[in-house]
């Protein structure tokens, strides 16, 4: 079973409340190092749970560099948590590489989110 490192594909499901967004990208691409979810993430395995607790104005800090997933931020209370289950890693082709890198270029220093 393969580990959460550098340039391995990610799948996991996101879930808040009763929503779950699949969510996918590359480990490890970004200029600026890794983002503080890819730093929850490291080292994790499929079948992994992680259950942070976010700030709805700290979502986009959290993803930074990686596109912001489409999930539902809960509007009520002062924070969420977040239910991230790893569904599958496995090594990255060049070309979804390269495709995730372009992407991070063309963001600049925030990300767009596409």
């Amino acid at each position: 079973m393969e580990k959460i490192e550098n340039l391995k594909k990610v799948s996991v499901l996101l879930e808040t409340g009763s929503q779950e967004t699949p969510f996918e990208f590359i480990f490890g691409i970004g200029t600026d190092g890794l983002s503080p979810f890819e730093f929850e993430l490291a080292g994790k395995k499929e079948g992994d749970i992680l259950e942070l607790q976010l700030r709805r104005e700290a979502v986009a800090d959290m993803f930074q560099h990686l596109p912001l997933p489409s999930f539902q931020v809960p509007q009520e209370g002062e924070g969420f948590q977040l239910k991230v289950r790893v569904e599958k890693v496995s090594p990255a082709d060049q070309k979804e590489v390269i495709k995730a890198m372009a992407e991070i270029a063309s963001c600049g220093d925030h990300c767009c989110g596409h």
